[in-house]
C-alpha cells in the first residue's frame, strides 16, 4: 500500500467523489504523466484537488477534470484528461489579456474561506463571515481566478467586474429552478453546473423584500433556499439533515458547510455547521 493510500485510508478525497481508490490512484497516474511529459514543473496538491506552479502562482484545478474523465468510457479517459489539460494550457497565453478583453468571460464562483488559503491574492466579496465570492474568467473547460493584481492594471474600479460578473451570472447560466411546498416552508432549489451555489450572489432577484429565508449550498452547483415556516431549532436540524443528505449524494465538496439566514441583502451566520455530522455552536 503507498504513502498516499495509507494517509487517505484507502479512500479518495471528497472532491474526487464518487470514485473507488484504484480509478482514483489511475487518475493521478495520467495526470502526473501529461505534466511530466510537458516538463511543467507543478506542485501537486491532492487533498485540496489541484496543483499550484510555483514559477507563476498559476493553480490548476482538477475538480472539473475528473468529473469529466469519471463520466467518460475507460478507453476514453487519457484522451478526455489530455484534451482538457491540453485546453488549459492553450488558454494560458490569455492570462496577460487586459481584463476589459474578457468582459463577457467574467463570473463569480463560491467558496468557503477557510478551504482557499490563496484567498487572500483573488479579488472577492465577502459574503456573511466565512464565503467569498470570487471573480474568475470563465473560458471553455477551465476558470481563471482573477488577481488583485490583474485588476490594479484594469481602467474601472473593481466594484464595476463585479456588476458585469453577476450580469453574466445571471444571463449565462440559465440555472434550473424547482420550488416545492416543503414541510419546513416554501423552498426554492436552483441548479446550474459549476454556479449554482454561485447565485447566493443573486438572492436579492429570488427573494421577496422583507421575508427571512435560510440558505444553503449542498455543493457547487446547488443552492437551496427556505422561507422558514416555523424558525425554530428544529426546523434548521431538519434542513441539515436534508442538505447532508443532498451533498452526499451529488459529486464534489460543500462549498458552503454553513447556514446562513437572508434578508434585504443582509446575511446572518446561524453558527450551524455541516461537517461529517451536525454542528452546533
Amino acid at each position: 500500500m503507498g504513502f498516499l493510500q495509507k494517509l487517505l485510508g484507502e479512500k479518495a478525497p471528497d472532491w474526487a467523489q464518487p470514485i473507488s481508490m484504484a480509478l482514483y490512484q489511475e487518475f493521478q497516474g495520467q495526470v502526473h504523466e501529461y505534466f511530466a511529459a510537458h516538463r511543467i514543473r507543478v506542485r501537486f496538491e491532492w487533498d485540496q484537488g489541484g496543483a499550484t506552479d510555483p514559477a507563476t502562482g498559476y493553480q490548476y484545478g482538477f475538480h472539473n477534470l475528473i468529473r469529466f474523465w469519471r463520466e467518460a468510457p475507460p478507453k476514453d479517459r487519457k484522451a478526455v484528461l489530455q484534451g482538457f489539460l491540453g485546453n488549459i494550457f492553450k488558454q494560458l497565453q490569455d492570462l496577460s489579456k487586459p481584463i476589459d478583453e474578457q468582459l463577457d468571460q467574467l463570473m463569480l464562483r463560491l467558496y468557503d474561506r477557510e478551504a482557499m488559503p490563496n484567498v487572500g491574492g483573488m479579488q472577492c466579496l465577502s459574503v456573511g463571515q466565512n464565503l467569498v465570492a470570487a471573480l474568475v474568467i470563465n473560458s471553455d473547460q477551465s476558470l481563471k481566478s482573477v488577481s488583485k493584481s490583474l485588476l490594479e492594471k484594469a481602467s474601472r474600479p473593481a466594484q464595476d467586474y463585479f456588476d458585469i460578473a453577476k450580469e453574466n451570472l445571471w444571463k449565462q447560466t440559465s440555472p434550473m429552478i424547482e420550488r416545492q411546498n416543503s414541510p419546513l416552508g416554501p423552498s426554492t432549489l436552483i441548479l446550474a453546473q459549476f454556479f449554482g451555489a454561485a447565485q447566493i450572489v443573486l438572492l436579492d432577484r429570488y427573494t421577496e423584500a422583507g421575508e427571512t429565508y435560510w440558505v444553503a449550498a449542498p455543493n457547487r452547483d446547488s443552492l437551496l433556499l427556505l422561507k422558514p415556516t416555523n424558525p425554530s431549532r428544529e426546523s434548521l436540524l431538519s434542513l441539515l439533515r436534508m442538505v447532508t443528505k443532498m451533498s452526499q449524494d451529488s459529486p464534489g465538496i460543500y462549498i458552503l458547510p454553513y447556514v446562513l439566514e437572508y434578508k434585504d441583502g443582509v446575511f446572518r451566520d446561524l453558527c450551524v455547521k455541516v461537517r461529517d455530522s451536525i454542528e452546533i455552536a
